[in-house]
């Protein structure tokens, strides 16, 4: 029987706050009852032995991990947390499950399938098998204005490199598919990517690292602002960005690599002092209290070019599976990256000297965290 309600009314919520009224603290949010569907299992043994595995458990394991809470961090506003950064911890990308026997909404709190118009009770490992990511936008509060749509592609990009990094190790592979149309949940629903799933060879010990990854990543634990610990962090993790066409790094220090302002394609420091870019930088910033830019170990800029050739929402895509990759990349090493998209353009763009196409589209604040992590996991290994 299908709902008497849009069937997405219950994740207009995100936890512990409600989209359009504010929950107390500690409430939960509002039940409805709509039935949940399909639990997604969590079998650490697939995480160990994915070649064992059918095609469902391997992904019902990856959707566990890579688009459900991971943790609660008591000391941060914002919570819970997940694979991956989304602002104010709101999460407004969900994901759709399509199978040849129908389509299921992934409802992340609860971590169950909650089955869609058509449906079956339960979807099968049959091929073909794909996931559709769509941004529900009333759930980013009104004042983000037309930068709403942005944030919620970015925050898709940010969650497809986390089905891929942990995909990867599962023997998953995710394609970007577009000749199958995503599904029409209404005006406030945004279609922004459907992938394909695939088999491929698994890989338990990549498996392994990639969900230690994501378990490390963070955007900084701390109740005080965005602040270091001080000390020089590695530089490796900063140097492979700097691969990535259109990355520009604020070096101010960094094991290996002296202080300056770097850009991708040139092993040489370019003629702006990092100081005048971190003054740009905290000045652009939107919340300059929160933050101390010259306490910073680095900050790397996304560059993106723009233009009447250019498909606006694959480039906000792209950069956040970008910036997905180098938060895990940090986390790895032990560091932090806080993604900003909060800044006025102009004035690092002149700065930069870029040309007038091209401009600052993403940025991530890295450092060492002063504090070690205070986080309470939410999904826990027990002993077999």
């Amino acid at each position: 029987m299908n709902p008497p309600y849009p069937p997405l009314h219950a994740l207009q919520q995100s936890y512990l706050k409600e989209v359009s009224t504010p929950a107390r603290p500690g409430q939960p949010p509002a039940l409805d009852a709509w039935p949940l569907g399909t639990a997604l299992p969590l079998d650490w043994v697939v995480l160990d032995h994915p070649a064992g595995a059918n095609l469902w458990a391997r992904l019902a394991l990856l959707l566990r991990l890579a688009a459900t809470p991971l943790r609660v961090e008591p000391h941060a506003p914002y919570n819970p947390h997940r694979a991956y950064p989304s602002p104010r911890a709101l999460y407004a990308v969900h994901l759709v499950l399509e199978t040849p026997q129908g389509r299921w909404l992934l409802d992340a709190h609860r971590a169950a399938l909650r089955p869609l118009a058509g449906a079956t009770s339960a979807p099968s490992a049959d091929n073909p098998v794909y996931l559709h990511l769509l941004g529900h936008l009333p759930t980013i509060p009104d004042s983000y204005g037309t930068l709403r749509p942005t944030l919620a592609a970015l925050e898709a990009g940010h969650l497809l490199g986390a089905l891929r990094h942990l995909g990867a190790g599962l023997g998953l592979s995710l394609r970007e598919h577009s000749a199958l149309a995503a599904p029409n949940l209404g005006a406030d629903w945004q279609p922004l990517v459907t992938l394909q799933v695939d088999r491929t060879t698994p890989d338990p010990q990549q498996a392994a690292a990639a969900w230690r990854d994501v378990q490390a990543r963070s955007s900084a634990p701390g109740a005080f602002g965005l602040t270091t610990d001080g000390r020089p962090a590695p530089a490796t993790p900063f140097q492979a960005a700097l691969k990535d066409p259109g990355t520009v790094l604020l070096a101010q220090r960094l094991d290996g690599l002296a202080p300056g302002v770097y850009r991708a394609g040139s092993s040489a420091p370019l003629p702006i002092p990092p100081a005048e870019l971190a003054t740009a930088l905290h000045g652009a910033y939107s919340y300059p209290d929160d933050l101390n830019v010259y306490g910073l170990n680095a900050a790397v800029l996304l560059t993106a070019r723009y233009g009447p050739d250019v498909d606006f929402l694959h480039t906000q895509l792209t950069l956040g599976e970008r910036a997905q990759r180098l938060c895990l990349a940090l986390a790895h090493a032990g560091l932090f990256a806080r993604p900003v998209r909060a800044y006025r353009e102009a004035p690092l763009d002149r700065l930069l000297n870029l040309p007038p196409d091209q401009t600052v589209a993403y940025a991530l604040l890295c450092g060492r965290a002063p504090v070690h992590d205070l986080s309470l996991p939410l999904l826990r290994r027990t002993a077999a």
